[in-house]
């Protein structure tokens, strides 16, 4: 994801929900910028390397590593910005499922960030690999939520998330990526494997 001065890039998977070094980098536009372009013309000569800045991530509700199997919630691969603060999204791997996907907010404005647990949102879904979030979007006041089989829509009033709109996305594919264009058209993005091949699909709204 970025913003208007950093990509951020996060390494949150934790499917065991026991890693206590969990981080996001960031990555300054200004320095990318500046190594396309010198004097106004493209530098051909570009070095192969950029510095990302580790920043170090924890969540406030947990407490041990690994957590109970009815909490095993810690897990994510869904990030985005909204509104000048960065959203991670928690994939539910807990047993029994409970289909809870948790929003984190974080400003990431200084180090160490600033964590704070938003919200809780009920998915429909029968167990992790049906129901848990792979991805994340936010464009004009509203999150775009990818699962396996379902796109959900909410939109953010009063700080709090509201469900719009719950898409089945058809037989179930490993959708692991979503870029909203427009309001009306959404791209996700599957990989190859055991359900089917990578692929990408437009959705009209």
């Amino acid at each position: 994801s970025c913003d208007d001065d950093f990509i951020y890039i996060g390494d949150i998977g934790n499917n065991r929900n026991q890693r206590k070094d969990l981080m996001v980098y960031r990555i300054s536009l200004n320095n990318l910028i500046g190594y396309q372009y010198i004097d106004g013309k493209l530098h051909h000569n570009l070095p192969d390397t950029l510095r990302a800045e580790p920043c170090p991530l924890n969540y406030p509700d947990q407490i041990s590593f690994p957590p109970k199997d009815s909490r095993m919630n810690f897990d994510s691969e869904a990030l985005t910005q909204a509104d000048g603060k960065l959203l991670i999204l928690s994939k539910d791997r807990s047993k029994p499922y409970q289909g809870l996907c948790k929003i984190y907010e974080v400003d990431s404005s200084n180090k160490p960030l600033q964590i704070r647990l938003l919200q809780e949102i009920q998915l429909k879904g029968l167990s992790w690999l049906t129901g848990s979030v792979t991805g994340c979007d936010y464009f004009n006041n509203k999150l775009y939520v990818l699962t396996y089989k379902r796109l959900y829509i909410f939109e953010r009033r009063q700080g709090q998330f509201k469900l719009l709109l719950k898409k089945n996305l058809g037989p179930i594919q490993q959708w692991e990526g979503i870029c909203v264009e427009t309001e009306n058209e959404i791209r996700i993005v599957a990989e190859k494997s055991r359900v089917g091949r990578q692929k990408m699909k437009i959705i009209k709204l």
